[in-house]
């Protein structure tokens, strides 16, 4: 049951204003390499770029490191956190950076022991300039290794922890240290690859700096818990969530040897050379689809423990609304400029290979869309806890149907290879479409949601209210006592219902609607056979009533101060106030029982006492 007394969503709004951040972390995994790559071709050398080539596998499953426990961390965390369980969230964020450092140290002191025999099994000749260069650069890259990984694990969470403008300079200083670094070493010293390898690394030390600034201020989410975990039990299940991510970059890039070899086979280089090209600015443009699957994944899991089924509704929509946009403006630029960005790998001196790269560019145009669908309904899938198939879809997406396509352009078109990357989406987009269509839900489901059965029966009666005023939080309140007698609660519970809505509504309408901005409450009840589950969401100025209350509570002058908000805290079973993506949430829980027990409060999230 939904009434919206104004028609107004707030997980768009979070999604929009989030989402530029998680585009730009998701270039983090690429931006030392890159930049390194770039300084070597020009400064170093053919062996040098040898070497680049050489080593770019092995940095591609070092950085699954990071990867997986910060994809893996951040989805165990979120959906603690959407079940109030914040104790246990932070011991989960404390136990993969433990875990983090633990797995770096071990690969770093592998490579500095083994650099030479790595290296030739990643096919470089000993005594070779190239393979003397990739042992250097490994050398330089290992320590900075740990500071990479425990960065990531931080910074994915820093987003819900109001944080983002941390995250914007972190990688700014990051960049920064990397370029200038480099140029440093070029121009002023002699150690080539170890000095391009050690700038990266380095950076990644600045990167992980400004991120630990977050833990300065006072009031976070984030901390470290070390309360006792089934250690066994977290690190599978951070572990089997960060897995898939990796998996699918692991599986993709193998998939690509493969490709190469049969373009080559089929083709020759000059096609190689073209469909390298379209790789690179699916690379370039990667983090928009990427970014947005990642902020989808995010949201999803907060969702999902909420058990909100409007919210997940909105954010699919909002989603593939804002990410098919913006991935259409991306694209009509790759249209109108594909001789240019063509131009820029190639040259211009053959104009035979440049029409063909230009092609290319435009058969990636097309493609871009389609990534945002598939891959957002990638992370969709983990998000709701289909593990299982979405590790199917990795192996669908990162392996077989490009593989497939890839083959049948060659073997049986004369067209070049870049075509197959058009195929390919397009198939994987209908495979996506044909699962949902398969699914079998409740009549009150819809399909798309993905819901799997023990969504059902966790979840049961709802209501959903939005308002914007004093007049309409007096009518929520109304609206929750019918709603009460509609589903045969008891008095007592419509009573404690109807008064924590009027208490908190009219104190987030006083503090936080003083700004001269448009803002929201957004109330959902979720009735449970033992409990009532009332949570509030507001989009104003970071303010905790819990705080509030702590504050009149330690003053008995005068006791009828205040009285309302002393009477919910001692009613309700639990109070927990969350400061996540730059909301102001309570998840109010109120037993069906009679009980004299005051509620527990936890008094987490970032918010700030000034403006009580």
């Amino acid at each position: 049951m939904k009434i919206n007394i104004q028609q107004k969503s707030l997980t768009g709004e979070i999604f929009r204003r989030s989402l530029f951040v998680f585009i730009l972390a998701d270039l983090t995994y690429r931006l030392g390499p890159l930049i390194d790559g770039i300084v070597t071709g020009n400064f170093l050398g053919v062996d040098a770029v040898a070497a680049t080539s050489l080593i770019s596998p092995l940095i591609l499953i070092l950085t699954l490191v990071g990867i997986i426990f910060a994809v893996g961390s951040q989805s165990v965390y979120t959906e603690l956190l959407g079940q109030g369980k914040v104790d246990e969230a932070n011991s989960v964020f404390t136990f993969s950076n433990v875990l983090a450092v633990i797995v770096s140290l071990l690969i770093m002191l592998s490579i500095l022991i083994f650099s030479d025999s790595i290296v030739r099994i990643l096919g470089g000749k000993p005594g070779t300039a190239s393979a003397n260069y990739a042992a250097d650069y490994l050398c330089g890259y290992a320590p900075g290794l740990m500071f990479f990984s425990c960065a990531k694990v931080v910074q994915v969470l820093m987003n819900i922890d109001n944080d983002n403008s941390c995250i914007v300079y972190a990688i700014i200083a990051m960049t920064f240290v990397n370029i200038a670094g480099d140029f440093y070493v070029v121009l002023f010293t002699d150690m080539k690859m170890f000095g391009l390898a050690l700038a990266t690394s380095l950076s990644y030390v600045a990167y992980f700096g400004v991120l630990m600034l977050h833990f300065r201020r006072e009031k976070r989410i984030l901390h470290l818990n070390f309360k006792a975990l089934n250690f066994l039990q977290t690190f599978l299940e951070i572990f089997t969530r960060g897995s898939m991510p990796a998996f699918s970059r692991l599986s993709k890039s193998i998939a690509n040897i493969i490709i190469n070899h049969a373009i080559i086979f089929y083709a020759g280089s000059k096609a190689l050379a073209v469909f390298g090209v379209q790789k690179q600015i699916e690379s370039l443009v990667g983090s928009l689809y990427l970014g947005t699957a990642e902020m989808i994944l995010a949201m999803s899991n907060v969702y999902y423990g909420e058990e909100d089924k409007k919210s997940l509704d909105d954010l699919q929509i909002t989603s593939m609304s804002t990410g098919i946009f913006l991935s259409a403006i991306v694209s009509v630029l790759l249209l109108v400029f594909s001789e240019f960005f063509a131009g820029l790998y190639l040259g211009r001196e053959n104009l035979q290979i440049l029409s063909m790269g230009a092609e290319a560019v435009r058969y990636m145009a097309f493609t871009l869309p389609f990534y945002v669908l598939i891959f957002g309904f990638l992370n969709y899938l983990q998000g709701v806890k289909r593990v299982f198939s979405a590790n199917i879809f990795v192996f669908l997406i990162q392996v077989l149907v490009p593989l497939s396509t890839i083959y049948a352009t060659l073997r049986f078109t004369s067209k070049g290879p870049w075509c197959a990357t058009l195929y390919s989406s397009v198939i994987l987009a209908l495979m996506c479409l044909g699962y949902i269509v398969i699914q079998k839900v409740p009549v009150n489901f819809k399909k798309r949601l993905l819901l799997n059965s023990n969504f059902y029966t966790e979840t049961a009666k709802e209501l959903e209210l939005v308002a914007d005023s004093e007049l309409e939080v007096m009518g929520m309140s109304r609206i929750a006592h019918l709603f009460c007698a509609e589903n045969n609660l008891d008095k007592r519970s419509a009573f404690m219902l109807s008064l924590c809505i009027e208490e908190f509504g009219m104190n987030i309408i006083k503090h936080g609607f003083n700004d001269g901005k448009e803002h929201y409450i957004y109330l959902r009840i979720l009735v449970k056979e033992d409990k009532i589950i009332l949570r509030i969401r507001d989009d104003c100025v970071a303010f905790n009533p819990l705080e509030y209350y702590k504050m009149t509570s330690q003053n008995e002058d005068d006791p009828t101060k205040n009285i309302g908000i002393r009477m919910v805290v001692k009613m309700c079973l639990d109070i927990i106030y969350l400061g996540i993506f730059n909301t102001n949430n309570l998840v109010i829980t109120i037993s069906k029982e009679q009980s004299q027990t005051p509620a527990t409060c936890k008094f987490v999230g970032n918010f700030s006492s000034s403006v009580l």
